[in-house]
């Protein structure tokens, strides 16, 4: 991407030889859309061939983030599609969700995770089991910051960290069964 200093809120534009464009779904919002990639600058990264081939929508590499290229051609990073949950018609973000969490409790280590099961939308917190958060408190300030989620399940548990510093929500997946 080409950066531009006028432009620090952007990723930039694309290179020479590398398109992009913005599939939009009505499953987010109008603003936004899927950003998808086309270029000599994509890397076979999975080991799964298949899983490759299927991340292809007419030849463009479907990339799992969210964003919006603005009228001068800049693409403008909005996060992940994991990252959005549609809960009774209202889409949240649940690293919007996370940080605000964290911040009033005072705590470190906390993810949000949502899968669907048997057609039913299940949403857990994950929390650090150092510390501890009373449900009540927790429910009260989501409906005072107008989140009304409600969790599956809290859970307690040992994080583990990638490399990167980040929480592996792969590993967490096992937590919905």
């Amino acid at each position: 991407m080409q950066k531009n200093r006028d432009k620090i809120h952007t990723e930039g534009k694309p290179f020479p030889g590398v398109k992009i464009k913005i599939l939009k779904s009505n499953k987010f919002n109008k603003k936004s859309g899927e950003i998808l990639i086309k270029g000599k600058n994509l890397a076979y990264s999975y080991e799964n061939i298949k899983i490759w081939r299927s991340r292809f929508v007419n030849s463009f590499y479907k990339s799992g983030d969210l964003g919006i290229i603005d009228k001068n051609g800049y693409l403008i990073f909005k996060g992940r599609i994991e990252n959005r949950i549609n809960f009774n018609g209202k889409i949240y973000n649940t690293e919007l969700i996370e940080e605000k969490i964290k911040k009033k409790f005072k705590l470190n280590k906390l993810k949000i995770l949502s899968r669907k099961i048997k057609g039913q939308l299940k949403i857990i917190l994950f929390i650090e089991s150092k510390t501890k958060i009373q449900t009540d408190k927790l429910y009260l300030f989501l409906r005072k910051e107008n989140i009304n989620i409600n969790f599956y399940r809290l859970s307690y548990i040992n994080f583990n960290k990638q490399d990167t510093g980040k929480i592996n929500a792969k590993k967490l997946i096992k937590y919905f069964k």
